[in-house]
């Protein structure tokens, strides 16, 4: 009693109720999974990726949550093949899920691997190509590799600019980021030449204002 008594200063509410969570639900429903309990594929599948979606958020153990991602990756591939989109798809979110975990370079050599895939299968337009990117962007600068994200910014530009038009408004959202790399890395004239010029009128404004 002394000893649980010690361990429940050291938790909270939050702890419990993540606990109950796993041990209750998550666990078991793994054991029927891992015993063969759901004959249909499609079934395991839709299973594994909500544990691994429940892992990832709220619980945030990413270890698991990769873990069950791989087996609905490897589920599909055996029922699609591994250029499937659904597989490509599912492919990205274990790289989401190693980014979310501090997990960088695992991350960043899963994402360069589907590239070429996911343009070949999909195409330029697909909207995963420029998630993709924009993740290899993240990954790119959690590694210390500024130059290379910010190049990997401007593809994502180039991709949204022909697939929505240059107007758009996730087009003008993703300049003003081209342009904030550029600007973290002294290219203050690259930066001014991709900004929105609404945007750059205004730090000019602030600029003028401070001097």
């Amino acid at each position: 009693l002394a000893q649980f008594r010690r361990d429940l200063e050291h938790c909270n509410t939050t702890d419990v109720g993540k606990r109950v969570l796993v041990t209750t639900l998550l666990e078991p429903l793994e054991q029927r999974l891992e015993q063969g309990q759901f004959d249909d594929p499609q079934t395991e599948i839709e299973l594994r990726a909500s544990l691994a979606q429940t892992y990832r958020h709220p619980l945030a153990m990413h270890e698991e949550a990769v873990e069950q991602q791989e087996r609905v990756v490897s589920l599909l591939e055996s029922a699609l093949g591994p250029e499937a989109p659904a597989t490509l798809v599912n492919r990205a979110a274990i790289a989401t899920i190693l980014t979310e975990g501090g997990r960088f370079r695992e991350a960043n050599e899963l994402l360069m691997g589907i590239l070429e895939p996911i343009q070949r299968v999909m195409g330029t337009d697909a909207v995963l190509l420029e998630n993709v990117h924009q993740a290899l962007a993240d990954t790119l600068r959690n590694l210390g590799r500024p130059q290379e994200s910010a190049a990997m910014q401007r593809e994502v530009l180039d991709l949204k600019e022909r697939r929505l038009g240059p107007g758009h408004h996730d087009c003008l959202v993703q300049r003003n980021n081209l342009a904030s790399a550029l600007a973290n890395l002294g290219g203050l004239e690259g930066a001014e030449a991709v900004m929105n010029p609404g945007v750059l009128a205004v730090i000019k404004l602030l600029l003028l204002m401070l001097m």
